[in-house]
């Protein structure tokens, strides 16, 4: 590489040298962080198997998750009903208790109950979550307590189910002791496996002349084809004239995986990991509720954790009117006995009514079960199920043993009828494929010359490709079964152990990102003439007259471009600019940023072209009269 007279490097091949170290330390950071969340995705599913080896007969174990969209299917579907059809939600829900069978609980089995929850509604959203909880805890789960779980999609983890949480006892009779998230990639429960056995049934009914295109018709499709075991299904519809809205005050809940109820002062313990830590109390004067009409309106400012006469007043009224009452007098029953903005401790008789979050209307009632519905579901210990990659892998050694032992019998069977009939038969076998010899001959003297001179004749059929697989597959080879992990097999998780506790970055490894977010670290907003120059290639290929370009066309565009004021790279590390939050640069010296900007990384790329094809179309939408 040529160098100045000074001993320095040209300004291209310096600032290419910077972003090849630069996408190296991105690698390591990105490469720690993996790592880490394979620590973290181990000890939650640890978590995972303790609390329910530890759940006691006072609580159930509620697991819920929203399905993929069902799109309407018809019996011998035309072209014309193929396209634009528009999905229906179904929302479902896992629960699982310990069995009243005592043989079943000394085995460790679980009573597992699915409840389904199909609507025409759209919107799966916080709102709608809230509704059908209040529907399971009111009508099927059976115990005075509940420990919730689900993946951390935003209408499960927002801040409103949270705050929720201490309002499910006087609701519904039980009470929420714990609402948990799932890491990123660890929120696969039975549950989605119910899932697909539903796509199956349905499938099967339409196979048969069925059709469905809303949530009645799939009920009706799911019941005729005989349903599945301990799982029902209902249709529902949240009811949207009244909605609410939460926040918190001073709280961040974004890297928060599991809250833990305090029944004493209603108060919630929140931990960033589900088995370590002390965690953080949210008191329950930094929890609020708003309603419909206002849900923009800003967080009265207080200096008491009891808050002033005021907002007391505001949010109880608030509460009031959510919960159905109409009456001044109670509301000036709450403010005395409240104990804080949203929760009166003292006043649980009033607010025994159930929350009008249901439409009662648009509940159907089933007019009959299906067979299957009342049959009962276990679920096994870890590794003792009989879907587990380990037990599928012992029933598969025992069909190919089955298999080979059924080969031999006959192949035994054969052999003793020819010698039956006189012939005289070779008993050797080759070393690696273990077929015998084919050698026979009703003469005594030609049998004792074959075995002496040992010229064996093997059945062909076996080229050198199926004999090295042959070699690779037997114990101990490189391709040996259960060597390798599969994608419906946990062994990954094998190999990760619980290091000693003065094991160098051991706490990193175990808080590295919280929840995979890197820590300390603004969101990058992109100077003006990075967006400009990322806006003009995706308006490339707008008028059809050229190919659109993909995200990484348009890093590999940007990567090149030359800067023409020192001749170096335009969009490098040196020129990235920075302004987190604010409209000044540190780089310009806190003026208005005129840097040029970084290079960004493929998956950015990728979200600018998403977000500008939604912007277009948004705008093509409003500005056509016929599309309103």
């Amino acid at each position: 590489m040529a160098k100045a007279a000074d001993g320095t490097l040209p300004i291209l091949q310096q600032q290419q040298n910077d972003e090849l170290l630069n996408e190296t330390e991105m690698a390591s950071e990105d490469f720690d962080e993996y790592r880490s969340h394979l620590a973290r995705l181990k000890t939650e599913a640890d978590f995972d198997a303790k609390e329910l080896e530890e759940l006691d007969d006072d609580t159930t174990k509620v697991i819920s998750d929203w399905k993929m969209k069902i799109l309407a299917c018809y019996f011998r579907e035309n072209q014309g009903k193929f396209f634009g059809k528009r999905g229906t939600s179904l929302l479902g829900y896992m629960l699982i208790t310990n069995s009243s069978d005592p043989e079943a609980r000394e085995n460790g089995l679980k009573e597992v109950k699915m409840i389904m929850l199909v609507t025409d509604d759209s919107l799966q959203c916080e709102h709608a979550v809230a509704c059908t909880k209040n529907f399971i805890y009111a009508n099927h789960v059976k115990t005075p307590k509940a420990k919730y779980q689900s993946d951390g999609a935003g209408c499960f983890s927002s801040k409103l189910n949270r705050i929720l949480q201490p309002f499910w006892e006087d609701w519904t009779g039980v009470r929420e002791v714990e609402f948990r998230i799932s890491v990123r990639g660890g929120g696969k429960t039975a549950l989605d496996g119910a899932f697909g056995k539903m796509n199956q049934v349905v499938r099967s009914a339409v196979n048969a002349g069925a059709s469905h295109w809303n949530a009645e018709t799939y009920k009706g499709a799911f019941e005729d084809s005989g349903g599945l075991t301990a799982t029902s299904l209902f249709v529902v519809a949240p009811d949207r004239k009244k909605r609410m809205y939460g926040n918190m005050r001073g709280v961040s809940m974004e890297s928060v995986l599991r809250t833990v109820l305090d029944p004493q002062d209603m108060s919630l313990q929140a931990y960033q990991h589900s088995d370590y830590g002390e965690g953080f109390e949210i008191a329950q004067s930094n929890m609020f509720v708003f309603d419909e009409k206002n849900p923009s309106r800003k967080l009265p400012k207080i200096k008491t954790p009891a808050g002033s006469v005021v907002m007391v007043r505001c949010i109880a009224n608030h509460i009031i009117g959510f919960l159905g009452f109409r009456s001044s007098d109670l509301a000036s029953m709450i403010l005395y006995r409240i104990k804080c903005p949203i929760y009166a401790s003292r006043t649980r008789a009033l607010m025994k009514r159930i929350p009008r979050l249901l439409d009662e209307k648009s509940l159907l009632v089933r007019a009959r079960k299906h067979r299957k519905e009342d049959l009962l579901s276990q679920k096994a210990r870890g590794g003792e199920g009989a879907n587990h990659p380990d037990q599928r892998l012992k029933r598969k050694f025992t069909r190919v043993e089955a298999k080979k032992r059924k080969h031999e019998t006959q192949e035994t069977e054969k052999r003793i009828k020819k010698r039956a009939n006189g012939l005289l038969l070779c008993e050797a076998r080759c070393q690696s494929t273990g077929k015998r010899c084919t050698f026979e001959t009703r003469m005594k003297h030609c049998y004792e010359k074959h075995i002496r001179l040992g010229k064996h004749s093997f059945r062909q059929g076996i080229d050198a490709l199926s004999l090295a697989a042959i070699q690779a597959i037997k114990p101990g080879g490189l391709m040996a079964a259960g060597s390798r992990p599969d994608s419906n097999s946990n062994n990954v998780f094998v190999t990760l152990e619980e290091a000693d506790a003065d094991t160098l970055g051991l706490d990193d490894a175990r808080c590295f990102g919280k929840l995979n977010r890197k820590e300390g670290k603004d969101p990058y907003h992109k100077p003006k003439v990075l967006f400009d120059a990322m806006k003009e290639l995706f308006m490339i290929g707008s008028d059809g007259s050229e190919r659109k370009i993909n995200g990484q066309d348009m890093r590999d565009r940007l990567k090149m471009e030359l800067d023409p004021v020192d001749g170096g790279l335009k969009f490098c590390r040196a020129k990235r600019g920075t302004f987190p939050r604010k409209q000044y640069c540190h780089m310009c010296e806190n003026n208005p940023c005129v840097c040029n900007g970084m290079c960004p990384p493929k998956w950015m790329c990728d979200q600018f072209i998403t977000t500008q094809t939604q912007a277009r179309k948004k705008n093509n939408k409003s500005a056509d009269p016929a599309q309103e």
